[in-house]
């Protein structure tokens, strides 16, 4: 518990606005701030870096004090809110000790600075909503949608009764057995960020949903986001780990190309220079800023060269960093032409000019870009650019071409069988109408070098033009999915 002085001190009536409040007469013994840094010290005496934390932490409660006195608040009720927003200090002395390592201790630093920010953007954000319901014209905006994990959907809205008192393993068995689930638990990735099976649970839940107890979880108990606990449905297996062990696994690199933005902040009359490194300063601020290598995570990091940022992270986070890019103002841009949260448009550029990044899991991303180039690339504009260290593509063009190249590569992007099953010849003519047959045999041919499922086949595949047609001998299942190809090539060839 957060100690509190034994007798407050009394409170002025009202407060002078925008000045600093006047402090009480007496204090009572100590002030708040000091017992509470006393107790977090005790807790960590042992700690050679025990007072460095300490100074660092008093520092920032010093700080969002007299932020608070600012907007008219007494000095002690500002010392009260500001350790409040910190937390429990026998909590936060626990991960402290956990994380080991500066990077870890640096990352829990930031996020309990960035606890009083994320509480005060929380007040200016409601301010900003209720301008806009009084106010019009009202001013655009765009909201980031989180994809929810796939699968699980009906394990999640299974209801349950759990008593109080009880270990998390304990907890999480009785889920299993209650929802008839088989549940795998990463417990060696917990026990890294300070959880371990007998952590208690003091609460009780009276026919609660699994997706209300486990969000309740990280709610009550597990604040800090490497602690979060995260879920995913792998082959009718729910597994459970802590968020960053999902992060580590879902990493990929992603070339972002921001010329359009830096010409944009050019011709406001902002130094070119100045303008990638305020893009990722942003970027840092926003996305998952207790994530990045910048401020103390160990989860994402950027290197910038010219007017690209490579950016290492995780899948969640790419989607929200693409988002953030599109929001950003581009050369040659009018806001009420905005795109979609996927990429950018252009005032100038054909409607539905788009980039977009898209992680390859199983194909190789050179040779599907030789193939989008081969087939999509021309007057419209669409350029394609494999990065082979992250195996994913960079896509650049009007929506339609982007939309088609995508689904080209949901269906080569596929992971081969583990054995080819037995299979009789059939054959199959196709008769394109925007390719001429020798044109979709040699696109065929990359196709079927480039995707995992279509590169090795049970019979005898043979392809050959005949007569004006293009004939396909191979297994019923290779020839549906061919098929399913020929009618998005036969397409993108249409408005290319």
């Amino acid at each position: 518990m957060i100690p509190r002085p034994s007798q407050p001190p009394a409170q002025p009536p009202e407060a002078p606005p925008l000045r600093l409040a006047e402090a009480a007469a007496e204090a009572p013994q100590q002030a708040p701030i000091g017992q509470w840094l006393d107790a977090l010290s005790a807790r960590l005496a042992r700690d050679p870096a025990a007072s460095e934390i300490r100074e660092e932490l008093a520092a920032h409660l010093h700080e969002r004090v007299r932020e608070l006195m600012l907007t008219g608040k007494p000095e002690r009720a500002a010392e009260q809110i500001a350790l409040e927003e910190l937390g429990d200090v026998e909590l936060l002395s626990r991960r402290y000790a956990h994380a080991a390592t500066t990077p870890k201790r640096r990352m829990l630093m930031n996020m309990s600075i960035l606890g009083a920010a994320a509480v005060a953007a929380a007040g200016l954000a409601v301010g900003l909503k209720e301008v806009a319901a009084s106010s019009r014209p009202q001013v655009p905006y765009s909201i980031f949608q989180v994809t929810p994990p796939a699968g699980a959907d009906k394990f999640l809205a299974t209801k349950l009764t759990v008593g109080p008192n009880v270990t998390l393993e304990s907890l999480i068995d009785e889920i299993s057995r209650q929802s008839k689930t088989n549940i795998s638990v990463a417990w060696s990735a917990f026990e890294q960020v300070g959880i371990e099976p007998g952590t208690p649970i003091p609460h009780a839940y009276d026919a609660a949903s699994v997706e209300y107890i486990l969000r309740d979880l990280n709610h009550s108990l597990f604040r800090a986001p490497p602690q979060q606990i995260a879920w995913r449905d792998q082959d009718s297996i729910f597994v459970i780990a802590p968020q960053q062990y999902f992060d580590h696994l879902d990493q990929s690199v992603v070339a972002y190309n921001i010329a359009d933005i830096v010409q944009a902040r050019v011709d406001a009359g902002e130094p070119p220079q100045d303008v990638p490194e305020a893009v990722v300063k942003l970027l840092n601020e926003v996305v998952e800023p207790e994530l990045w290598r910048n401020n103390g995570g160990d989860t994402a990091g950027v290197s910038t060269f010219g007017t690209t940022l490579f950016i290492t992270a995780p899948q969640r986070m790419h989607d929200k960093i693409s988002w953030v890019l599109s929001q950003l103002p581009t050369a040659a841009f009018t806001p009420d032409k905005q795109a979609d949260k996927k990429g950018f448009k252009h005032a100038d550029a054909p409607p539905g000019v788009t980039y977009t990044s898209l992680a390859v899991q199983s194909a190789p991303a050179g040779e599907l870009a030789s193939l989008l180039a081969d087939l999509l690339a021309g007057p419209s504009g669409f350029h394609c650019n494999a990065d082979i260290t992250a195996n994913s593509l960079l896509l650049k063009g009007p929506k339609a071409n982007v939309d088609l190249a995508c689904a080209l590569c949901e269906l080569l992007d596929r992971s081969a069988p583990t054995q080819l099953p037995k299979a009789v010849s059939v054959s199959h003519t196709f008769r394109p109408v925007s390719l001429t047959p020798s044109k979709l045999r040699e696109l065929l041919g990359k196709a079927f070098n480039a995707s995992p499922v279509l590169k090795h086949c049970a019979v005898e595949r043979v392809l050959e033009v005949k007569d004006g047609d293009l004939i396909l001998t191979a297994t019923d299942d290779q020839i549906e999915l061919t098929r399913r190809i020929v009618d998005l090539m036969d397409r993108a060839a249409s408005i290319r």
